[in-house]
């Protein structure tokens, strides 16, 4: 019975984890959760002013007697942006650009995963989530200046899901996951005979 649970959670395991398409479909119920778009949108938002002088942007587009206001604005902005961009991750569109940063990622994941050691060992195999589109999006929605879209990086928005040091330990786990259901159920099919041996008689 203990092995039973164990092999359906290891299938479980393969399909939910280990398999691209649930991966995203799953990542798309997540980001309907209220929490987790709140924490999202701040994340998205505190990318754009950890990237771009927002206070200066808004400074070099006010007239020279407001300009003394931009400190204020900027951090009034903030507050209206997040909210903002808290509304507009509920829209299909947003949630289609998360979806496809989540499959960008699971699949870069797995390739690694699936791949040889040596990518791994050279430091350079961290897996991140980029959300630079949704950031992008989010900018424009909440109000902010154009000029802060120009200041972007590249790599602005992007979430580390696994660091280089950590993805050895994936490969290995990832490996063991994929062969439990296969020895589970032949050790189930052992047990069960060696049960059924063992009870002759009674």
């Amino acid at each position: 019975t203990i092995v039973l649970l164990v092999g359906v959670f290891s299938v479980w395991v393969n399909r939910q984890v280990l398999n691209t398409d649930n991966w995203v479909d799953t990542s798309g119920k997540l980001i309907a959760n209220e929490k987790i778009d709140e924490q999202l949108s701040k994340f998205l938002i505190a990318q754009a002013y950890e990237n771009a002088n927002v206070e200066a942007e808004l400074e070099a587009e006010l007239p020279p007697q407001a300009r003394k206001l931009a400190g204020p604005i900027a951090g009034g902005l903030r507050q209206l942006s997040e909210r903002v961009a808290e509304r507009a991750l509920s829209a299909p569109a947003f949630q289609a650009l998360w979806e496809e940063a989540n499959r960008s990622a699971h699949e870069a994941l797995l390739k690694i995963i699936d791949g040889g050691g040596s990518f791994v060992s050279t430091g350079e195999g961290t897996v991140t989530l980029n959300l630079h589109d949704l950031l992008e999006g989010v900018i424009e929605q909440a109000g902010l200046p154009e000029s802060v879209l120009e200041k972007l990086p590249p790599e602005a928005g992007e979430l580390t899901v696994l660091e280089s040091d950590q993805l050895s330990a994936a490969q290995t786990v990832a490996k063991i996951i994929r062969k439990l259901p296969i020895v589970l159920a032949l050790l189930m099919a052992l047990l069960c005979g060696a049960a059924i041996y063992l009870a002759r008689g009674r």
